[in-house]
């Protein structure tokens, strides 16, 4: 018994340093290739460095739906050995999202540029790679289901980041703001168009969880809408006058009653009916 279990654990120590060689040829490469870009293609740099995972996981998960080797026995092992990997390109992405985008010698475009495609296919490998656990875990153990849920979250709030981020850069473009934190902060027109957003988005959660019935869209929709009130109160109507912060009180009592009104937090689900559904 105990050689069985040294046995295996040495496949899964073999499997991952196996991957890991490779990965670190491939890091090698593509880093001298980034260390020689010219002055002002930084953000070329990160889209480069975004595509190399992102190429990585379509390979392993490629294997995987043709069930070759080595994905096809040990398609877990390799996916774990690709967490160290997914932790580096999710800072990585955070820290590519404070640029501004801008290029030497290229218009910015939103979302037609290196920085903001970068960001998606961040977003996309995640999901890759969720859905490559999915496919191979058998027994759903403690760690397995952390990683899952660490991954869930992860999508959702890197979607959430680089969604601001794509618009704030889309803003500070159009009205010829500087790329600092001040100047950002200051400026009405942003943080307006921020709420605005955030609002929208609130209810197309509340929307999707009156139309599903699920109280987890609610509790999101709730969630980011407790986001836009607050920053109302602390950011949006600071230093105005008291009429318009009454101006404000009401309208956002008011979104609260049209909310609650016309789409109530969905019902839980009873046993009876979960098992009505399993069994149909």
């Amino acid at each position: 018994m105990a050689y069985k279990l040294r046995d295996r654990w040495m496949q899964r120590v073999l499997h991952s340093a196996n991957l890991w060689l490779i990965l670190a040829f491939i890091g090698t490469q593509v880093n001298w290739f980034v260390s020689i870009l010219p002055w002002g293609m930084h953000e070329v740099g990160y889209f480069i460095y975004v595509m190399a995972i992102t190429l990585t996981v379509i390979v392993l998960y490629w294997l995987q739906q043709n069930r070759m080797p080595p994905m096809k026995r040990n398609g877990l092992i390799y996916w774990y050995a690709m967490l160290p990997v997914t932790v580096g390109l999710i800072v990585l992405s955070c820290y590519a999202n404070l640029e501004d985008g801008k290029l030497t010698f290229w218009s910015y475009v939103p979302l037609i540029n290196p920085l903001d495609e970068a960001g998606l296919f961040s977003i996309a490998t995640l999901i890759l790679i969720r859905k490559g656990f999915t496919q191979k875990i058998r027994n759903m153990t403690v760690a397995n289901f952390w990683v899952l849920r660490s991954l869930l979250v992860a999508i959702i709030a890197l979607s959430a980041y680089w969604f601001n981020g794509i618009l704030i850069r889309a803003i500070a473009d159009f009205a010829e703001l500087n790329w600092n934190y001040d100047t950002l902060y200051d400026s009405r027109l942003l943080q307006t168009v921020l709420s605005i957003s955030w609002a929208l988005a609130a209810l197309a959660c509340i929307t999707i969880a009156a139309i599903k019935k699920n109280r987890i869209w609610w509790f999101m929709g709730a969630g980011i809408f407790a986001c836009v009130i607050a920053k109302l109160f602390l950011i949006d109507i600071y230093g105005q006058g008291g009429i318009s912060r009454a101006i404000s009180f009401i309208g956002v009592a008011l979104l609260i009653l049209i909310v609650g009104y016309f789409s109530p937090l969905p019902p839980k689900e009873t046993k009876g009916k979960v098992e009505q559904e399993k069994q149909s």
